[in-house]
């Protein structure tokens, strides 16, 4: 990929694009616009031509009414076409082996839409022909044009969707930001798609393969009547699987009455109680095979499974273990009755089914095993059919002129397919560009609708496991399916390793869409997750008390840090420390960060808060951005062993502060703090000052050593000797003669831990010449020597040689003194010593 920093170059090639682009006219734009608009006036033209003839014929199960679901989302402003779904499908009717899918994904991501456009394409007694040649199933089959045209044409709409995207942004960085977008496009899509599809289009078998996908669009549509199932409805009804099956069959036998009232099947000794006999015989005497179509196939299984967790089980013992047999034996005869439905019958051409939950881990081991399974873990096919994408939120957004998209992004994006393309909750996108307002629409109806329903806090390290992910960290973890065999296991009572039962758990929260799952690692999806977990930890219940309690102090905690009260703060540490830190924990610089994230939990609700971020001229532990930009910013230094002042120090040294954008207009808090492991104390140091970085107040907890005075005089030192090395032509780094470093050692760190922050080609070796243990020097003699192949960045050097340890006697460097070459602020790092001091930077 192209690396977007170099469209900042003086590359000619790159200021012709810029010349280029900004001479798009944006009229094209809007008549692109009306375009669509006309199509979606003529479709909505045929659609209420479709529904004033009603023609159709049509029951509750066989060709179901449910079409009408359909056709109810292609009226709507922001309909996303997903229907060449149908081309993808026909290619699996009859082959013995694929026309099973099954495909699960969580709530509100169009499973039901697609299963009623199903319907309303493959049902005989539906005259829907006119519609579906107006959508892109028709489109893309019989184009004349090249199918990489289409594609081409596809790619233009999303940068189309862009540009006016950028457009609405109408502020002084839209030029910049459309040059860079804009070239992102076309060097990374539109030219991979382009390769690709010329490459199709060379192929003879591709060919063939369009001219069969021309003969079954026109071969099975409106050919085979649709059986429709959706299990969501009525079974909360009745207590066993044989009753709800009666109530279906009797609903069946009503559909035959209307649409076929003259069969001899309508007899009483050939119509029986098994619904599974009387579909067999309704294709035999009508001599046609079906479609059949399962929509929410586990909602039977969820509903009753969530029955038994509502019963407090040590209360009520044995109505407990009573219910858990019921359900049980209720799943397993669900279970047989799809079995003896789906498997090795002939009378079906195809099988869809939908659900949230997966069959099994592995589907070979259930006896449903002749479906192909597609779930948020698991789906390389048809993931782009199941939620939005990218392209299609972008273009929805042209259509909207309130909405942003990066908005719809943060809020509803996240979800990831199995090569990292995005994925959005469709419900939420639709219901935000349809109430102009981005805001929480995830509805809170059904099984495991809230997260509290879902997590188990007593498994080990789920509690803090959930507040990394809360505040955006992703968690590594080797995830399969979870299944219905799990909860079968669950009702058995089989036990299970806590390292079973934390993958259950985050396999589940990626069923149900609570987490996604994407290159083994497992994050909270987007804002409107993250306000569902967050509301979890607010509550204050047994379960959630470990939450409450840290959201209060961390309360406590944020507002001292604001009011300058660094004593308080110090103390505040301490507690949170005492609760974190169990005894034989390790006590290291990554370990007190994790103190630090607890304890400053609460502040990811009014800050964007930075971990690690380049800023100045170094990396800092931590910077609070203020959500509300007349809040104080806040940057955190953290020592191990050391002092809170030399924390203030290299803030100050690395100039932490330099990068602040000017958007954020409030005072900067500058917060040093220090934990010293044999007394098990913090000391902290609170500085506030304006933007220009003038001292406003200096407040320091009563443990730290140093007056005010001192302080204030470190501060000045460190301000001078920046403003001195500003000015200075040269600067070299050279190894003195009194400091003992293990250069094989430098060499590593600087190779190793640093390699991608050198040059552009992010693989410069640390020297041209030889480097290391020469036998022929003393030991004082050894020098880095980079002058001839890159340069470093003094502060990272600074921050590597001071956290390291170096040499035998395992001497760590305090502190490195730098001075700045040029604007650049780049330094050299030399083996020979400068002749005079005044061009001579030093390791002190």
């Amino acid at each position: 990929m192209e690396n977007l920093d170099n469209l900042e170059g003086d590359n000619s090639s790159n200021n012709e694009e810029r010349n280029s682009m900004s001479n798009i006219k944006y009229d094209e734009l809007y008549e692109f616009i009306k375009k669509l608009d006309k199509e979606k006036d003529e479709l909505n033209t045929i659609i209420e031509k479709f529904e004033n003839e009603n023609t159709n014929k049509t029951g509750s199960i066989i060709d179901s009414e449910e079409y009408r679901h359909f056709i109810s989302v292609l009226k709507q402003k922001y309909f996303v076409d997903k229907s060449y779904l149908i081309a993808e499908f026909n290619r699996l009717i009859d082959k013995s082996g694929d026309k099973y899918v099954c495909i699960t994904k969580p709530r509100r991501f169009g499973k039901s839409s697609i299963a009623s456009m199903l319907i309303a394409y493959y049902s005989e007694g539906i005259n829907s022909e006119d519609i579906f040649d107006k959508l892109n199933v028709y489109k893309k089959i019989f184009s004349d044009e090249k199918e990489n045209e289409s594609e081409k044409e596809d790619i233009q709409e999303y940068q189309k969707g862009k540009e006016i995207e950028l457009e609405k942004k109408n502020n002084d960085e839209f030029p910049k930001e459309k040059e860079i977008e804009l070239k992102k496009i076309d060097s990374e899509k539109f030219q991979k798609v382009k390769e690709i599809e010329l490459k199709k289009m060379e192929n003879e078998e591709y060919q063939k393969e369009k001219k069969k996908d021309k003969k079954y669009y026109e071969e099975y549509q409106k050919k085979y009547h649709t059986l429709y199932f959706d299990f969501s409805k009525f079974v909360t009804k009745y207590k066993k699987i044989d009753d709800y099956l009666e109530y279906i069959n009797k609903r069946f036998k009503n559909d035959i009455e209307s649409l076929f009232p003259s069969l001899k099947l309508l007899n009483e000794d050939r119509y029986n109680d098994n619904i599974i006999d009387n579909i067999k015989d309704l294709s035999a005497e009508l001599k046609k095979r079906f479609i059949l179509i399962i929509d929410e196939w586990d909602y039977p299984i969820n509903v009753k499974f969530s029955d038994i967790e509502e019963i407090d089980k040590d209360k009520n013992k044995e109505e407990y273990e009573k219910e858990k047999k019921n359900v049980n034996a209720f799943i397993k005869d669900y279970i047989f009755f799809l079995s003896n439905l789906i498997k090795g019958q002939s009378c079906f051409a195809f099988v869809f089914m939908t659900g949230i939950l997966p069959i099994a881990k592995q589907s070979n081991q259930s006896s449903l095993n002749c479906f192909n399974e597609y779930s948020m873990i698991n789906d390389d096919i048809y993931y782009k059919y199941f939620g939005f994408t990218e392209e299609e939120v972008r273009l929805l957004c042209i259509r909207n002129k309130v909405i942003k998209y990066d908005d719809l992004e943060k809020w509803y994006n996240g979800y990831k397919s199995y090569d990292g393309e995005k994925i959005f909750n469709t419900w939420s996108v639709f219901q935000a560009l349809k109430c102009n307002s981005i805001k929480n629409y995830w509805t809170e109806t059904g099984r495991f609708a809230e997260v509290s329903d879902i997590i188990n806090f007593g498994i080990n390290s789920v509690k803090d496991e959930i507040l990394e992910l809360i505040k955006g960290k992703k968690i590594s973890i080797e995830l399969e399916n979870y299944g219905v065999e799990d909860i079968q296991k669950d009702l058995k009572g089989k036990e299970k390793s806590n390292d079973e039962m934390r993958k259950e758990l985050y396999s589940k929260m990626v069923a149900f869409g609570f987490l996604t799952y994407y290159n083994k690692k497992i994050s909270i999806p987007n804002e409107e997750l993250k306000e569902k977990f967050i509301k979890v930890l607010n509550r204050k219940d047994d379960e959630t008390e470990y939450y409450y309690e840290l959201i209060e102090n961390s309360k406590k905690i944020l507002e001292s840090t604001l009011k300058n009260d660094a004593e308080s703060l110090r103390k505040l540490l301490e507690e949170v420390h005492e609760k974190k830190i169990k005894a034989g924990d390790k006590i290291d610089h990554g370990n007190i960060k994790r103190v630090i994230d607890f304890a400053y939990f609460s502040a990811n609700k009014i800050y964007k808060v930075k971990e690690e971020e380049r800023s100045g001229e170094g990396f800092v532990d931590y910077i609070f951005y203020p959500k509300n930009k007349k809040g104080k910013i806040i940057i955190i230094e953290l020592k191990l062993n050391g002092s809170a002042k030399r924390a203030i120090g290299q803030i100050y040294e690395n100039k932490y502060f330099n990068n602040i954008e000017k958007i954020y207009t409030g005072n900067i808090l500058l917060v040093g703090i220090n934990f010293n492991k044999p007394s098990k104390n913090y000391s902290c140091i609170i500085i506030e000052c304006d933007r220009k970085m003038e001292i406003k107040s200096l407040k320091k907890s009563n443990n730290v050593q140093a007056n005010t005075s001192e302080i204030e005089e470190m501060i000045a030192s460190i301000k001078s000797r920046n403003n001195e090395g500003e000015t200075r032509s040269n600067c070299r780094v050279d190894k003195p003669n009194n400091v003992e470093v293990d250069t094989n050692k430098l060499k590593y760190i600087l190779n190793e831990k640093h390699e991608k922050k050198y040059r552009n080609n992010k693989k410069k070796h640390v020297s041209s010449k030889k480097f290391g243990y020469n036998e022929k020097e003393t030991e004082s003699d050894y020098r880095v020597d980079m002058s001839n192949s890159i340069e470093v960045n003094a502060s990272e050097l600074e921050h590597i040689l001071s956290e390291e340890e170096f040499g035998n006697n395992k001497r760590k460097l305090e502190h490195v003194s730098f001075k700045e070459t040029g604007n650049n602020k780049r330094k050299h790092i030399s083996s020979k010593k400068s002749e005079s001091n005044e061009s001579n930077c030093l390791i002190s």
